[in-house]
């Protein structure tokens, strides 16, 4: 979630107009200003939303809201969507696209495709039910938005990629272990940490291991037992196989080019 200002106030009251579950196929598309505003769940593909000058990107598992009057150009795969339609008593402020990284997307999911059925049915009494729905999401959405505030100064990933560093020579160090200890889910903790670093956090801390390694070897001063040792592995083996494919060579090779001063490569970690 990456906008600490919620769209709409506890204050303000809302009616919901449409519900729509929605396939778009890949491509470029234009969209005009509107005279509602939405709120989507994304259930597949990646999007990319263009308003002026202002540009937001959606992956599987956010919850997007997209302004009133304004007209915007979407790029996306595949992608599948439940969209409400709803209208306010007053305007909202901040009028603009917001996509939020939410901790829960499955229990979102659930709530989206509830209320699309409900609507559907228009069985009596469908309007409260949804509307009761779409009020437990809104609510979900300020809390997590109050608990990124409270994280703004020093961010979690920032706190997780830390915690890593410190501790990434111990072998029993698993992002089910991470997730544990910052109190996420393993899928929430694999998305942000995506979007902040460019990468999951099992491969960020496969390439700390490797570029430890390096160091160590080029140091001179350890085997190749204490090197995997020190990197977080307890089986040699493993070790040399996962390094000779990230290397391309063993690391006894790696050891003999570098006392040769044959290596250029090293992996570097930003």
């Amino acid at each position: 979630m990456y906008n600490a200002v919620m769209f709409i106030d506890e204050e303000n009251s809302l009616k919901i107009t449409a519900l729509w579950k929605i396939n778009t196929n890949r491509g470029t598309h234009a969209s005009d200003p509107r005279s509602y505003y939405c709120l989507a769940f994304k259930m597949s593909g990646v999007a990319t939303y263009k308003c002026g000058n202002e540009v937001v990107t959606a992956n599987a598992g956010d919850v997007i809201f997209f302004p009133k009057g304004k007209a915007f150009i979407h790029k996306h795969d595949e992608t599948q969507m439940f969209v409400v339609n709803f209208e306010t008593l007053e305007d909202l402020k901040p009028n603009k696209f917001e996509v939020f990284t939410v901790e829960s997307p499955e229990q979102y999911k659930a709530m989206f495709a509830q209320m699309f059925d409900i609507w559907n049915s228009k069985d009596k009494g469908y309007l409260f039910q949804v509307t009761s729905l779409f009020y437990q999401i809104l609510g979900m959405l300020c809390k997590e938005v109050s608990n990124q505030d409270l994280e703004k100064s020093v961010p979690k990933t920032q706190i997780i990629r830390e915690y890593i560093l410190r501790n990434y020579s111990d072998p029993t160090l698993s992002i089910s272990q991470l997730s544990t200890i910052f109190g996420t889910s393993d899928s929430y903790l694999r998305r942000i940490f995506q979007k902040e670093f460019g990468m999951a956090p099992k491969r960020y801390l496969f390439l700390l291991r490797m570029s430890q390694a390096e160091n160590l070897l080029k140091s001179g001063h350890y085997n190749i037992t204490e090197v995997a040792l020190q990197c977080g592995f307890t089986n040699q083996k493993y070790f040399s196989n996962v390094f000779r494919q990230e290397f391309g060579m063993t690391p006894s090779k790696y050891l003999h080019d570098s006392k040769a001063g044959k290596l250029k490569r090293e992996i570097r970690l930003e």
